[in-house]
């Protein structure tokens, strides 16, 4: 599993407090032959993005893993050591917390989110993130697949059926502040990376969605996002690492 990075930076800016004396430690390597995502491998534009996090609340060690060049792509860096790890599933990214060892991105936005109480407030608000968690991971898929393993194919298949799914999508969030309500919630960051990586597929793909252009702001106009936007440490590329058909550089 992956999660962006700028989703957990975004997850971190918004839900918490500036550090000192919190003692939260994050251990996170990223190693994908598919994408790399901040805290994972060297793969994408996540790779200054822990940084981020230094700022807020977490106190973390950042272990990135490289792997060879095309077309060997060596994998030793993690799989020498994976089996001598102390996790149930042994997998990037990982997440340790004090005594807390959590595995799988969806689990650890989650872990995370819920320290945060950003997993939805009413009963409605979370049966949407529920919803749109594992809609946005059908979408991410999807794209991952297309950007890896069919891109001179599908290219232009994936582009005439992207139209309704971006329909689906807005008609979701509706005249809503936020994809669950009222709330922002964990969802909304992994929508805006979602959103902002197809915008660079085709960037006029949300020319039909208004409310989805003024979500994408909304999040980019929040304080500590704008300020991380705005600072050395932000990559608006790579999106996907050096053996994608796109978003590799």
């Amino acid at each position: 599993g992956y999660v962006g990075l700028r989703e957990l930076a975004i997850l971190a800016a918004v839900s918490t407090r500036e550090a000192g004396d919190s003692h939260g430690h994050l251990s996170r390597r990223i190693y994908t032959t598919w994408r790399r995502c901040h805290p994972y491998l060297a793969i994408g534009r996540s790779a200054a993005r822990l940084d981020f996090l230094k700022i807020h609340w977490h106190r973390f060690e950042d272990k990135i893993y490289r792997c060879g060049t095309s077309p060997r792509t060596d994998k030793s860096c993690w799989f020498d050591i994976k089996n001598d790890m102390v996790l149930d599933f042994p997998n990037l990214p990982y997440y340790i917390d004090d005594d807390k060892k959590v595995t799988q991105s969806n689990a650890i936005m989650r872990y995370i989110a819920r320290k945060h109480d950003l997993c939805g407030k009413t009963e409605e608000e979370k049966i949407r993130v529920d919803i749109l968690e594992n809609q946005a991971m059908d979408f991410r898929n999807g794209f991952v697949r297309l950007c890896y393993l069919e891109f001179n194919l599908q290219k232009q298949r994936y582009l005439d059926a992207l139209p309704n799914t971006i329909k689906m999508f807005s008609a979701f969030l509706g005249d809503r502040k936020w994809f669950a309500g009222e709330n922002i919630t964990f969802v909304d960051f992994i929508m805006y990376e979602l959103l902002d990586q197809h915008l660079q597929l085709s960037d006029i793909c949300l020319k039909d969605a208004k409310n989805l252009k003024e979500f994408q702001k909304r999040v980019e106009e929040l304080e500590p996002i704008k300020k991380y936007m705005s600072s050395p440490r932000f990559l608006k590329v790579p999106l996907n690492n050096k053996m994608a058909k796109f978003g590799a550089n």
